[in-house]
């Protein structure tokens, strides 16, 4: 296979942390606990969380109508001050004005006269899940529930509490009553699909959720929830569409907005997030969230100086209260606008400031690093950089190949392969990992190690496209024909083709004693290299393509003809995995 360049600079995106996008819960029962959610996708897992900001207040522009209910039941109150129907009354109002406190005492009034009082003590639980009083709230919820034991309120707001502590099993069992009570609600299935995607059942959690969005078709929270899913899924455009739902049912809502954009941002459609987020931008330039995804953006498109400003910006309005975190990130991301522009020793200023704010925040920076070092050649700059990463970021195999080139690039390729063979013997070896271990056993011609690497990652990536090719190289390598050209062909379906895969269709052509096809198909993956930048890698692709056409005419007999193929390999220049040695070595076997 053909090793790609050590990196180009367009391959540093905006740093971003793990995707995360906020839920709100829909507003189906007034009488359920809710709170606000985040999911976020870390690594291969969803991880769920509850904030702790309920929304406690009046809804704008309702104050007068809430305080004159408050005073019609206060009056209840004073004309029957036993009647539990009345506090209960009185309170619910309170609660609903937001004067939570006032709320409390009624309620508990209400409770004392009827301890069994059901819109008291709902509500009152409410309050204190409001109040972040979770143990109060729990115990209320479940002595109500010894007494009205078919309450669907009450097992859905247990299961709400017990999502909150992570304890899913609870919840999932309080829900599984819920729903044998009924299933014509959509909110059951709203938290059965949190559950199940903190569960990383995404499939079950995406139908679940359609589910609660096809119960509820007018909810904006279900359908901008169902778009988290199958964000989490990596289902970009249907999550899109999910997205848009969202926000056709409720323009303007922020999360969705956000959301969306996001997503446009993972399919590659800058474009369209540049024009959304400019709009939100202008009228609402306090949007923080906005800014940075605009800046991304921005970076997408090459409006580098743009997105600069952008983030500067959100910067200045976060002021002092950005957490180091979120400082380090931003300053990455300037540091990457200004790698992406060229400009390198400004871009390294700024992501030595990014680590010196928060070491421990990500590997990007020492990645980015590592890149500039390694573009002004030095090595050794580079593998201290990347050593000091692996030390704070043990198990992060994109710092752990990183260096694994680096030790390549030096020669040190059992170093190389020690750095990755770790994640092999613990079967969590990411794809790229199977992808570049593969690459080094195959390059010391460890061929039966590569196919077993390879075969492997295969396995556990089955529509992985660099494995598929790897793999069907390593064999083209050791002659077996049959079995590239049967795995090249379970390559899945749309896949767009790039230099390697092209070069490796050249490689069986020529195997297959179809020279004339080969050659132009290596011809064609230097050129969509060298239009992508890559002049490296398109010399690297016309070395193999005479390589491989000389061994060719050897299989022939044609030594003449191999000669030649082997003298214009050579007059090709490359300062990292060149073949020169390869080359030497079949000239070697001509001469003797």
């Amino acid at each position: 296979m053909i090793m790609t360049s050590t990196g180009q600079k367009d391959q540093f995106t905006s740093s971003t942390p793990d995707p995360r996008f906020d839920v709100t819960a829909p507003s189906i029962n007034p009488l359920v606990a809710t709170l606000p959610i985040v999911v976020t996708k870390v690594k291969d897992m969803v991880e769920v969380s509850c904030t702790n900001e309920p929304s406690t207040g009046a809804r704008t522009g309702a104050e007068g109508v809430l305080e004159q209910l408050s005073n019609e039941a206060k009056k209840d109150t004073l004309r029957f001050p036993q009647s539990a129907r009345a506090h209960a009354n009185f309170g619910v109002a309170l609660a609903k004005a937001g004067r939570l406190e006032e709320a409390v005492v009624e309620l508990e009034t209400a409770l004392s006269l009827e301890p069994t009082d059901y819109l008291a003590g709902v509500t009152l639980a409410r309050v204190y899940v409001n109040q972040a009083n979770y143990e109060k709230a729990r115990s209320l919820y479940t002595h109500l529930l010894d007494h009205y034991p078919s309450s669907d309120s009450l097992l859905l707001s247990l299961a709400y509490l017990s999502l909150r502590d992570n304890d899913f099993a609870a919840a999932e069992e309080f829900l599984e009553s819920a729903l044998r009570l009924s299933k014509k609600n959509a909110f059951p299935f709203f938290l059965l699909g949190v559950i199940c995607l903190q569960r990383g059942n995404i499939h079950r959690a995406i139908s679940a959720l359609r589910e609660a969005a096809r119960l509820d078709l007018r909810s904006a929270s279900l359908h901008h929830t169902l778009g988290v899913a199958y964000a989490m899924a990596r289902d970009f455009e249907r999550a899109a569409r999910a997205f848009r739902m969202a926000l056709a049912l409720a323009p303007g809502t922020a999360p969705s907005l956000h959301a969306l954009c996001d997503v446009l941002l993972q399919q590659r459609e800058p474009a369209c997030a540049f024009k959304l987020l400019k709009q939100r931008v202008e009228s609402h330039p306090t949007d923080i969230a906005a800014r940075d995804l605009f800046a991304r953006a921005c970076i997408d498109l090459g409006k580098y100086s743009r997105a600069r400003s952008e983030f500067e910006a959100a910067l200045r309005l976060a002021g002092d209260d950005m957490p180091p975190a979120l400082l380090a990130r931003f300053r990455a991301n300037i540091g990457i606008a200004f790698l992406r522009e060229g400009k390198d020793r400004a871009a390294e200023a700024q992501f030595r400031l990014a680590i010196e704010i928060a070491p421990r925040w990500s590997s990007a920076p020492y990645e980015a690093l590592g890149y500039i070092a390694v573009q002004a050649e030095d090595l050794e700059k580079a593998k201290e950089i990347l050593e000091h990463a692996k030390e704070l970021f043990r198990d992060s195999q994109a710092v752990r190949r990183f260096l694994s080139v680096v030790f390549g690039l030096l020669g040190r390729y059992d170093l190389a392969i020690a750095e990755l063979q770790e994640f092999w013997d613990r079967r969590t070896a990411e794809s790229e990992t199977y992808c570049f271990l593969g690459f080094l056993y195959e390059w010391t011609e460890d061929y039966a190690t590569a196919l077993r690497a390879l075969s492997d990652g295969r396995k556990r990536f089955p529509k992985s496209p660099k494995i598929i090719n790897n793999l069907a190289y390593t064999y083209l390598m050791v002659g077996e024909v049959e079995r590239a050209r049967s795995v090249l062909a379970s390559l899945p379906r749309g896949i767009e083709p790039h230099p390697e895969l092209v070069a490796t269709q050249g490689l069986l052509r020529l195997w297959e004693g179809n020279h004339q096809t080969g050659i132009s198909l290596y011809e064609k993956a230097a050129r969509m290299a060298s239009e992508a930048g890559d002049n490296s890698l398109a010399k690297r692709v016309r070395q193999k393509m005479h390589l491989e056409i000389a061994r060719a005419f050897m299989h022939k007999g044609d030594a003449a003809a191999a000669r030649i193929e082997i003298k214009r390999g050579l007059s090709l220049r490359l300062d990292t995995y060149s073949y020169r040695a390869k080359l030497e070595h079949l000239l070697d076997q001509l001469t003797a």
